[in-house]
């Protein structure tokens, strides 16, 4: 995963490394993250910050994938749709580490 600086918007870009799940998060690589008080993302009829109560990198309101999602909001919960069952996650972790690299 590579986030690049607040003037970019925080734009990211996942890879998928290892583990026994597909990959969800690709569908967001190159999108700007959305805040209460940054509507970035591309749905052109809602604030997806706001209406899903968490800050991700929105295509469209959607929950699939977006590891911020409270169970609760508008949204629903957090779904993992490749896993065999559908079922909404009850936590989540998410590891980065600085590259320095430029």
């Amino acid at each position: 995963m590579t986030v690049y600086s607040e003037m970019d918007n925080y734009t990211a870009y996942f890879t998928f490394e290892s583990g026994d799940s597909e990959d969800d998060l690709s569908n967001f690589s190159g999108l700007y993250f959305s805040t209460f008080d940054r509507d970035n993302d591309q749905s052109s009829e809602r604030h997806c910050a706001m209406k899903c109560r968490a800050g991700f990198w929105y295509s469209d309101c959607i929950r699939r994938g977006n590891i911020n999602q409270p169970s609760g909001s508008v949204c629903g919960g957090f779904l993992w749709e490749s896993t065999d069952t559908n079922i909404e996650m009850q936590e989540t972790k998410l590891y980065l580490s600085c590259n320095n690299k430029t």
